[in-house]
C-alpha cells in the first residue's frame, strides 16, 4: 500500500504534466515577451476636459521648444508640459478643421486644413496659403512634408485633394498631376527617400489609386492591379530599418495591412500577424535604449507593435477609450525614457511613458494581486521564466508569453507560496523550490512535485518562510529551510533537524550565508520579534566529532562562487555555491 508520501507525489505528477519538459519542438527564434511587457502601462489620456479643442486627435507634431501640438477635427492645441492652450486662428479663415500639421525646423509652425488650405504661424504672425493666393491645387490639406534641397534649404510639400504643390524658397510650385484615374491625385501621405546614385524620390500614398513615386520628372504608379499592393488605400508611406538593418520602404493600407517595397514591387510585411484586422491607420517607428527599433501601428482596433520578428495587439491593455487610433507621436522625457502619443479616433489623446513602472496584475494573468516571493530561472531555451508565489492564488509561472498556475486546484498542496529558491537539478535543469504557508516545503524538479511535511518526514514545522542552498565540505549540495519552529537541512531527499542554539524566538523569516575573517562560511538566522541574531561560531565544530543534524563548517575556496540574480531575483534569500 502506497505511503500518504507517495500518494501526494503522484498526484502531484498526474496534475503537474503540462509543464512536463518535454522534447522541444522545432519553432521559429523569435524571442518571446518579457514579463514586464505584460503588465498594465502608465497611461494618461488627455480629452476635451482637460483642454483639448476636440477629442478625434487627427495629427501630432513635437517642436524645438519641447511642445506638444495636437490637431483635432476642432482646431489645435499645445501642450508645455502642465496645461493646454487652444490655437487661435487667422481672423476669417474659415476653418478649424486641421488634418496635417507640421513643425518646420525654422521653428515655424504648418496647419494643413480641410477648407482653408494652410496656415502658417512663424511665431508672431500667422500665413495663409490656398488655392485663391497660392499654387496649391485644392484647400483641402492632407499631408505635410519637410526636406531639404541640393543646396540645403527647407522645402515644404503639401499634398492635397488634387496633387501636390511644392514650397521652396518663399514660392509655391505645382508638380505634375499623375497619370490615371482622378483619386490618384488625393494625396494622403508624403515621403522622400534617395535614390542609389543619392537623388531625391517623392513617394506619395493615395486615397483609393495605391502609390506613386516621382523621379526623374515623371511619375510611376502601383495598384492592387499592377503590383502586389494589398489594397488602394494607402493612408502612409514611410521607412523603417527594422527589417535588415537597412532603409525599407514600407506603407499601411486601409484594408490590406502593411506592406513593404522590395524589388521595385510590394509585398507584405513579414510577421504575419493580422493586425488590426488590417486596417491600418498610421505608422510610427522608435528607437529603444538598447539601440533596436520597434515599429508601431495605430489601427481600426486599437495600437499595434512590431517588434522581435512578430506583431503584438496592444489594445486590452492600454485601455485606451476607443479602439481607432488615428496618429503617434514620440517624445523624449528628461528621466531618459521614451513617451508615446497615442491619437485617437474620438477617445482623446493618449501618454504612455515607456520605461516607467507597470503593473502585472489579475487582469494581465497574474492569480492574485498579494505577491509574497519572486524567482527567475532558465527556461530550455536559454530564455527566462519567471516564478511568483501568491497568496491564495498558488504559483504561477511566466514562459514563452503564456502564464501557467499550479495551486490546489491544479495538483498543488499549497495555495500561498512564501519563498522560493533555485537549485542545479539533474541533466543541467533547475530545481525550483517553495514553502509553503502551512503545507511544508516542495521541490519540482522536471514533470513532478516532491513535498515534505512535519507528519511525514519530520520537517521543524510546515510553514516555511526562507529558503538557502549551500555546498557542505564534502561537496554536496544541502538546502536550508527557515521554519516557524526552526531550521532543517535537506540533502538529497533527507531532512536533517539540529540544534539553533538559544534563539529568543524560534520563528525563522530569513537565512543567509556570509563568510568570517578566517574563511569558514556562518549561517545568519533572523528571529522574527528580536530582529538579527548571529549563530555560534562554527569553525570551531570538527564534522567528525559533531553529532547527526548539527550542520558544520561550509569551507570557502570555491571556484564556483555567488550566483548571480537576475532582474526579478534569482532565489528568495542569498545564494552561495562554494566547495
Amino acid at each position: 500500500m502506497l505511503s500518504p508520501r507517495c500518494i501526494i507525489a503522484v498526484l502531484a505528477f498526474v496534475a503537474f504534466a503540462p509543464w512536463a519538459a518535454a522534447a522541444p519542438e522545432p519553432r521559429a527564434v523569435i524571442s518571446p515577451p518579457d514579463l514586464a511587457e505584460m503588465g498594465r502601462p502608465a497611461i494618461r489620456v488627455y480629452t476635451d476636459q482637460d483642454g483639448l479643442p476636440q477629442n478625434a486627435i487627427t495629427a501630432l507634431a513635437f517642436d524645438s521648444n519641447g511642445y506638444l501640438w495636437v490637431g483635432t477635427k476642432d482646431g489645435a492645441a499645445y501642450y508645455n508640459g502642465r496645461r493646454w492652450t487652444t490655437v487661435r486662428f487667422p481672423p476669417n479663415f474659415g476653418t478649424t478643421h486641421v488634418q496635417a500639421m507640421l513643425a518646420a525646423s525654422d521653428g515655424s509652425l504648418w496647419f494643413g486644413t480641410i477648407g482653408g488650405g494652410i496656415a502658417r504661424y512663424g511665431g508672431s504672425a500667422w500665413t495663409v496659403y490656398n488655392a485663391e493666393n497660392a499654387a496649391l491645387p485644392s484647400n483641402e490639406v492632407h499631408a505635410l512634408l519637410e526636406t531639404r534641397n541640393d543646396a540645403g534649404g527647407m522645402v515644404i510639400t503639401a499634398g492635397t485633394s488634387l496633387g501636390i504643390s511644392v514650397y521652396e524658397r518663399g514660392n509655391w510650385s505645382r508638380l505634375p498631376i499623375i497619370g490615371g484615374p482622378p483619386a490618384r491625385n488625393i494625396i494622403k501621405s508624403l515621403h522622400e527617400s534617395r535614390s542609389p546614385d543619392g537623388h531625391r524620390v517623392l513617394w506619395a500614398g493615395s486615397e483609393a489609386s495605391g502609390v506613386s513615386r516621382f523621379a526623374d520628372g515623371a511619375w510611376t504608379t502601383w495598384d492592387a492591379g499592377n503590383s502586389g499592393l494589398t489594397d488602394n488605400r494607402v493612408v502612409q508611406v514611410t521607412e523603417t530599418s527594422l527589417l535588415d538593418g537597412q532603409p525599407s520602404l514600407v506603407a499601411a493600407t486601409f484594408g490590406g495591412g502593411i506592406v513593404r517595397f522590395a524589388n521595385e514591387n510590394w509585398e507584405r510585411f513579414p510577421g504575419g500577424a493580422n493586425i488590426g484586422e488590417q486596417f491600418v491607420l498610421c505608422l510610427r517607428e522608435t528607437r529603444n535604449f538598447d539601440g533596436s527599433s520597434t515599429l508601431w501601428a495605430g489601427t481600426y482596433r486599437g495600437l499595434a507593435r512590431f517588434s522581435n520578428g512578430r506583431w503584438e495587439m496592444l489594445q486590452d491593455r492600454l485601455r485606451i477609450p476607443v479602439r481607432g487610433v488615428w496618429s503617434l507621436l514620440d517624445t523624449p522625457t528628461p528621466n531618459g525614457s521614451r513617451t508615446l502619443w497615442i491619437g485617437t479616433s474620438g477617445g482623446g489623446l493618449a501618454r504612455w511613458e515607456i520605461g516607467r513602472w507597470s503593473a502585472i496584475t489579475r487582469e494581465t494573468g497574474l492569480p492574485d494581486n498579494s505577491v509574497y516571493a519572486l524567482l527567475e530561472t532558465t527556461g530550455r531555451g536559454g530564455e527566462p521564466v519567471y516564478w511568483l508565489g501568491t497568496n491564495n492564488g498558488g504559483l504561477a509561472r511566466f514562459e514563452d508569453g503564456q502564464w501557467s498556475v499550479l495551486n490546489e486546484k491544479t495538483g498543488s498542496v499549497t495555495q500561498t507560496p512564501l519563498c522560493l529558491l533555485s537549485t542545479p537539478g539533474p541533466n543541467g535543469a533547475e530545481d525550483v523550490w517553495f514553502g509553503s504557508n502551512n503545507e511544508g516545503l516542495s521541490r519540482i524538479r522536471g514533470s513532478s512535485i516532491r513535498v515534505w511535511t512535519n507528519e511525514n518526514d519530520g520537517l521543524p514545522h510546515n510553514r516555511v518562510t526562507c529558503l538557502l542552498e549551500t555546498r557542505l565540505d564534502d561537496g554536496l549540495r544541502a538546502v536550508f529551510a527557515g521554519t516557524s519552529n526552526g531550521i532543517a537541512r535537506i540533502v538529497g531527499d533527507r531532512v536533517e533537524q539540529f540544534d539553533v542554539g538559544p534563539l529568543p524566538d524560534m520563528r525563522i523569516q530569513s537565512l543567509s550565508e556570509t563568510t568570517d575573517a578566517s574563511g569558514t562560511h556562518a549561517v545568519d538566522r533572523n528571529a522574527r520579534r528580536t530582529g538579527p541574531f548571529r549563530a555560534r561560531r562554527l569553525d570551531r565544530i570538527q564534522r567528525p566529532q559533531r553529532p547527526r543534524g548539527e550542520f558544520g563548517p561550509v569551507r570557502a575556496g570555491s571556484a564556483h562562487g555567488p550566483r548571480n540574480a537576475r532582474a526579478l531575483g534569482r532565489h528568495a534569500g542569498s545564494r552561495v555555491e562554494s566547495s
